[in-house]
């Protein structure tokens, strides 16, 4: 294979810094930013509670919840190249839209359920997280397209790191919402549920301002 190396001995106009603040100032990149911390505190707020809530919440012994993981783990495996499949077919947006949907029914139903039977539960885990996947593979695919060639490296390292503080942002505040009963219960769940519908809601419209700017950038 021949080396990669010539970018190494062109000229770099701007300071590292410079060229990290004119990253974050974009006015495009500042769009697809908050969409990125959107998404991804909505995930983070349920996920961190997922096992208490299923066991003292739900009525599933302990001892179910690794066939839980493993059987909504497999259906990920598959659900991925489906997504992909799919936005090729229908595009990008309009299965970002089905995702948001998928996710805003799912959330609502798993942040009420009371005891329920393990199947219903492996069902309803699985659905969830195909309305997940078809939001964050559609939506990745958009806002890899926003960035300029020359500053794709330093957005996508910017995106990368703002998904960990916003997940970490997302577990606080759930942290703070939720309180656990003497009998152990987890209260006030469901208003995460709300949280989490009100922030894709908010992403529905941040992505149709970044498939517009997309279109228009490739004179669609």
């Amino acid at each position: 294979m021949r080396p990669v190396t010539a970018h190494l001995a062109l000229k770099q106009h701007e300071t590292p810094w410079g060229h990290l603040t004119a990253t974050l100032l974009e006015p495009r990149h500042a769009i697809a930013f908050a969409t990125t911390g959107l998404l991804v505190t909505g995930g983070y707020m349920l996920m961190p509670f997922a096992s208490v809530y299923t066991v003292n919440n739900l009525g599933i012994p302990l001892t179910d919840l690794p066939t839980i993981y493993l059987v909504s783990g497999m259906f990920t495996i598959f659900t991925g190249p489906l997504v992909g499949r799919a936005s090729d077919a229908f595009g990008n947006f309009r299965t970002f839209l089905f995702g948001c949907a998928v996710t805003i029914v799912m959330v609502l139903v798993y942040t009420h359920l009371g005891h329920v039977p393990l199947a219903v539960l492996i069902v309803i885990n699985v659905a969830l997280f195909v309305g997940i996947f078809s939001r964050m593979i559609p939506s990745r695919t958009l806002m890899s397209a926003i960035p300029e060639v020359s500053k794709r490296g330093s957005f996508n390292a910017v995106s990368a790191s703002l998904q960990q503080v916003s997940g970490g942002v997302a577990s606080i505040i759930a942290g703070a919402v939720v309180a656990q009963s003497p009998a152990g219960e987890l209260e006030r769940f469901d208003w995460l549920g709300y949280i989490v519908i009100a922030t894709t809601l908010l992403s529905v419209g941040l992505m149709y301002l970044i498939q517009k700017a997309v279109a228009e950038a490739s004179g669609r």
